[in-house]
């Protein structure tokens, strides 16, 4: 017995000796090879990468008719019954449905949220407006419903759905080196409210997304030839663009696409939830998108993603 411990004993210095002789490695190296200075390893690259501003002082918040008698958030509690218990909203990826959640928590709301799509709470929006009865939608602007019904933010004094937002045109890593030309499209492609708003009015009536593009190009072709770059002629470069289902996006991605197609590239739009949308750049199966909604509506997105 003892003679066994004895053995273990001298096994376990002999180890310890080797360690000591052979050098440990010190805690600090973070398993960065003994070769490579620790000071030339780069931290992980952004993956995607905001390269022009698409339309400013875009709105979010809490939307109803200007018929329904109230003006403000704190107001909703005491109107449950009018409004219907519940707050019409969109898909669940997207930001305005967190911020929402966060103001039914802030302002101690009874309302549920139904979550569902762009196209859905319209619906929904129609049918009430017809019948005048009360409200509350997730909403934004910029949206061609403003131009169709009188409608109004309701005020938001704990400032939940923050200030203005902007919506950026977002591109994936590398997209500058491979896709210049483009690149230098999507820093040019900025234009006002009433722009889109005429492209979604189109939309809402017709649904030939790029029939109503190309017919809004024709139309404003001024503007869209200070966009495009005198170099960019494609040949046959398949561009792949992502969105998310909300009217401006699928306005601005079909601008996109026919401005695109016209120059001799091959352009594919594809719709998915905000997540995928920006993972898809991150991943570099998509080129880039025009409908990022930035400080808050994509916020969570564009911290896992750009920094």
């Amino acid at each position: 017995m003892f003679k066994s411990k004895y053995l273990v004993v001298t096994v376990v210095l002999l180890m310890v000796l080797s360690v000591g002789v052979m050098g440990c490695p010190d805690p600090g190296d973070n398993d960065v090879p003994n070769d490579v200075d620790k000071n030339d390893v780069e931290p992980d690259e952004p993956k995607v990468e905001e390269v022009g501003t698409h339309l400013e002082d875009a709105e979010t918040g809490l939307v109803v008719p200007e018929y329904v008698d109230i003006d403000c958030i704190t107001e909703m509690n005491d109107h449950v019954d009018e409004l219907g218990e519940d707050i019409v909203g969109i898909d669940p990826g997207a930001g305005i449905m967190s911020a929402t959640e966060d103001a039914i928590e802030e302002y101690e709301l009874d309302f549920g949220l139904i979550e569902g799509s762009d196209a859905g709470m319209t619906a929904e929006l129609r049918s009430s407006v017809e019948e005048e009865e009360w409200i509350v939608v997730t909403g934004w602007i910029p949206h061609w419903k403003f131009a169709e019904w009188d409608l109004k933010f309701l005020e938001d004094p704990e400032n939940v759905y923050g200030d203005a937002e902007y919506i950026a045109n977002i591109g994936r890593a590398g997209l500058e080196d491979d896709l210049p030309a483009v690149y230098e499209f999507l820093q040019n492609f900025t234009w006002e409210p009433e722009d889109i708003n005429a492209v979604m009015e189109m939309n809402a009536d017709d649904d030939d997304f790029l029939g109503n593009a190309q017919t809004w190009i024709e139309e404003n072709r001024d503007m869209v030839d200070e966009w495009i770059p005198k170099e960019m002629e494609g040949d046959g470069e398949e561009v792949e663009i992502a969105m998310v289902e909300w009217e401006c996006a699928t306005a601005s991605s079909y601008v996109a696409k026919a401005i695109l197609l016209e120059a001799g590239y091959e352009p594919e739009v594809t719709p998915v939830d905000a997540g995928p949308m920006w993972a898809s750049l991150a991943d570099g199966d998509s080129d880039f998108f025009v409908c990022g909604w930035l400080p808050l509506t994509h916020a969570d997105y564009a911290e896992e993603y750009m920094k």
